[in-house]
């Protein structure tokens, strides 16, 4: 039991952290888009931001340690399935997706630790654009590219899917939320969900086109994607819409962390088991 809790607890942490960053990147946007100062940045962007501020070493290191529970998260439900996505296809490849996301996250860990002892952050965006050079000098290597941008164009679609379907609110424990609350976390998660998807298919887009193009330096992370959306017309509109709906996910990231049911880590898998969840969405 005292392991489930500290399990437990490492999980929410790491959603929390999540919800930090998104939370940061997606309030530099606003801020930018008003013209009050602020910037278009990524994950990375929003970690070295936390570390100017005022205790910013203390700060950073929290993340880092949340992040670390939220990895760990991903690589549990990635190899020992506790949500009960199966060995089939389907299955499999949403299990790769969570080590995926494991990576992901695991990589922007490193990079804020590194942050923390010499003071300099990777440069993500360059970093993007080096594996994606490099891929392309590969035989096969724009076929390859442009296949991973369209995978990130479906995981965009996926996340307005979710948002769209309700197909979240399976994520949570229903008996530990209130009516009232409920409706909160619904608005907060359909927006932020949605936002997010649109940032994976900007993220998507450029990908695809560096493949087309066989130019790496169309990849575009996620800040520079929020810079492209900020110089299209009505471009501050758009940015001030996406960075609301990044607030909202780093809310839905904090949600998560209150409301998510964890699965017991000992308990044998259930195939199937997400299906019989979605049984108490509204």
């Amino acid at each position: 039991m005292t392991t489930q809790k500290t399990a437990n607890h490492l999980f929410r942490a790491g959603y929390a952290a999540k919800g930090v960053v998104y939370g940061v990147v997606g309030i530099l946007g606003l801020l930018a888009a008003l013209g009050v100062g602020g910037e278009t940045t990524g994950a990375s962007g929003a970690i070295e931001t936390l570390a100017h501020q005022p205790f910013g070493q203390v700060l950073v290191g929290i993340v880092v340690l949340g992040l670390v529970g939220f990895v760990s998260w991903r690589v549990v439900q990635a190899v020992w399935d506790p949500d009960g996505r199966g060995d089939d296809p389907k299955g499999l490849a949403k299990r790769a997706g969570l080590l995926g996301s494991a990576l992901v996250y695991g990589a922007l860990s490193f990079g804020a630790v590194q942050l923390l002892a010499r003071g300099e952050s990777s440069g993500g965006d360059r970093t993007k654009q080096e594996w994606s050079a490099w891929l392309l000098d590969q035989p096969g290597g724009a076929v390859v590219l442009g296949l991973v941008g369209l995978g990130v164009i479906a995981f965009g679609g996926w996340q307005i899917y979710r948002a769209a379907t309700r197909a979240y609110l399976e994520e949570y424990d229903r008996a530990r939320i209130s009516a009232a609350h409920l409706r909160e976390v619904k608005t907060v998660s359909d927006i932020g969900l949605s936002a997010r998807g649109v940032t994976f298919g900007l993220i998507g887009g450029f990908v695809v086109a560096a493949a087309v193009r066989s130019d790496p330096q169309q990849v575009r992370g996620l800040g520079e994607s929020l810079r492209a959306l900020a110089e299209q017309p009505y471009g501050p509109w758009l940015l001030g819409a996406v960075s609301v709906g990044l607030v909202c996910y780093g809310i839905y990231c904090f949600f998560l962390a209150k409301f998510r049911d964890f699965p017991r880590l000992n308990t044998p898998r259930i195939p199937g088991a997400s299906a019989v969840r979605q049984t108490v969405r509204a």
